[in-house]
């Protein structure tokens, strides 16, 4: 093996790195969510603004954090694209308004926009995780994707359901972040 390919096997395998570390912060701080919506629920007895604006710093985080990663991966050979980072802003951007779509349409009494916000919303994420993770997908991230789909329709169709639905979306997600971390720890 000559030193050019060297070089882009080391630059494949710090990308892998990056992109599982990434997951695993991802997929560890957005499994506080619903433990903290669950504590202000109960602290306040009802669904308010309140929960809403906990998401403002998980927004934060999720977007600085993935714009780093995509800048770094646009910096390697492999994932360099034309547009790539463009589609990206565009992705976020249309996860953002689903967003607030989402809020708007939550107290208003239009419960069908509301249903097909949160619908939109669910497959956005769901392709972010799988696209993000493109080539190295694991079963644990398969369980992350598939438990934020069941939490989130099942919540919106069966608000009584809300509370056991995310407690297992958030040990699913603590699982998955948890087995990121190690398999980032095995491989240095």
């Amino acid at each position: 093996m000559d030193a050019r390919e060297t070089a882009k096997e080391i630059a494949r395998r710090m990308t892998r790195y990056y992109v599982r570390k990434t997951m695993a912060k991802y997929y560890t701080v957005w499994s506080t969510y619903p433990l903290l919506g669950l504590l202000l629920f109960m602290l306040v007895h009802g669904i308010n603004f309140e929960v809403f604006f906990v998401l403002i710093p998980y927004i934060t985080f999720t977007g600085l954090t993935f714009s780093k990663l995509f800048q770094t991966l646009a910096r390697a050979e492999d994932f360099e694209r034309k547009n790539s980072s463009r589609r990206w802003r565009i992705f976020f951007f249309l996860i953002f308004l689903v967003l607030i779509l989402i809020i708007l349409f939550s107290y208003s009494l239009n419960y069908s926009l509301y249903l097909v916000s949160s619908g939109i919303y669910m497959f956005l994420v769901d392709m972010g995780v799988l696209m993000t993770v493109r080539g190295q997908t694991r079963f644990y991230d398969l369980i992350a994707v598939l438990t934020f789909s069941i939490a989130d329709i099942g919540s919106t169709i069966f608000p009584y359901l809300f509370t056991p639905l995310f407690l297992v979306f958030s040990i699913a997600w603590i699982f998955a972040g948890y087995l990121s971390f190690l398999e980032v720890t095995d491989d240095v």
